[in-house]
């Protein structure tokens, strides 16, 4: 089943989603603590920030069961896996300017240099060769220096949207582990609580029948 991020529901929370609630609003009375105080809550801090994380991955997915998780995650790696293969396109298109980009970098870092050349200062004459050379390299790819540097913010940018979305997919992807985890855990413990509960309950009672016999 493919899960679709969705906008907080005005229905009521399920059992999940309200267990997660109200811890994280039982701790978020120390967001309203004086700044200078807040170290002595930074543990309380980090866990409150966790619990929130937690807690919109519950409602951006819809979560009502722990059991829902694995299927959520395995949207997100599909995601995932398209990304990877679109980064792996946007850098071979990279790898077809990788001339024009250079080039463009070049000039960029050494135009101010250039500036001091043209004034008379031989001092800089590298600079001004460095920066004839990536003029040259644009001429021959027809391209202006302002249509190279654009095309070079162009595949930039989408890398770097490409690397933050993938970047944050993962990091939902470890929030729906610890949820996993911790509803193990929180299940774990209390069944120690139960058993530990049915021996002292039994443990009464059989002292209960020692006393009724000596009666």
């Amino acid at each position: 089943r493919m899960f679709k991020s969705k906008k907080v529901r005005k229905t009521r929370m399920t059992g999940l989603q309200r267990q997660y609630f109200r811890e994280m609003y039982r701790l978020g009375k120390i967001r309203k603590q004086p700044y200078s105080q807040v170290w002595k809550y930074r543990k309380d801090v980090k866990k409150f920030q966790l619990l929130q994380k937690q807690y919109l991955f519950l409602v951006k997915y819809d979560v009502t069961d722990v059991e829902q998780i694995s299927d959520v995650q395995k949207d997100l790696r599909k995601k995932v896996s398209v990304l990877l293969k679109a980064k792996k396109v946007i850098v071979n298109e990279m790898d077809k300017h990788l001339k024009v980009f250079q080039a463009v970098e070049n000039i960029d870092k050494e135009k101010k240099a250039t500036i001091f050349y043209k004034m008379g200062d031989d001092t800089f004459k590298e600079s001004e060769q460095i920066v004839s050379k990536a003029m040259a390299i644009l001429k021959e790819e027809g391209l202006s220096f302002e249509e190279a540097k654009k095309l070079k913010e162009y595949y930039t940018e989408l890398l770097q949207a490409n690397e933050k979305e993938t970047k944050q997919l993962r990091k939902e992807i470890s929030v729906g582990y610890k949820i996993i985890k911790e509803v193990k855990v929180r299940q774990e413990n209390k069944e120690i609580d139960e058993i530990a509960i049915k021996e002292e309950k039994n443990k009464q009672e059989e002292q209960e029948k020692k006393y009724v016999k000596r009666k």
